[in-house]
């Protein structure tokens, strides 16, 4: 049994100052799941969601017993509104994964994509190296 918050009028950051771009909106409600224990924790489907004043899902975050992550696979953070995309791949609240980026972030045609096998960052040629990934596939 997951338990179940609402909240109004929260205000976020969407983009990372360190690719040169960020904003703040204001949602119009957040949603929370939680485990009986109050844990972020849901399997089927996203334990926070942060809709806009448009009432589109613009954030949200998949949690297992309170750590970020996601049963099957794809990201466990997405972020997107009109111009920028964000996903982020965690694994035991770690940026992981091994078959891609673990982040990956678009917007008016630029692009930054970043490798992370448990909680650390490699380069493309770190990252195809250790995984066995050909580099083409990676770039």
């Amino acid at each position: 049994m997951n338990l179940y918050e609402l909240h109004t009028n929260k205000e976020l950051l969407i983009g990372y100052n360190e690719f040169g771009h960020s904003k703040k909106t204001i949602m119009k409600s957040a949603n929370y799941y939680r485990n009986k224990n109050g844990k972020l924790h849901r399997l089927d489907g996203p334990a926070v969601i942060y809709n806009n004043d448009e009432d589109w899902d613009i954030w949200k975050e998949y949690y297992i017993n309170g750590k970020l992550g996601r049963i099957g696979g794809g990201p466990a953070i997405t972020k997107a509104d009109y111009d920028t995309e964000i996903n982020e791949y965690y694994e035991n609240d770690k940026l992981h994964r091994l078959d891609g980026p673990a982040h990956t972030e678009h917007w008016n045609g630029g692009r930054h994509s970043s490798y992370w096998i448990d909680g650390i960052e490699y380069s493309v040629d770190e990252y195809a190296k250790k995984t066995g990934m050909n580099i083409n596939e990676l770039i």
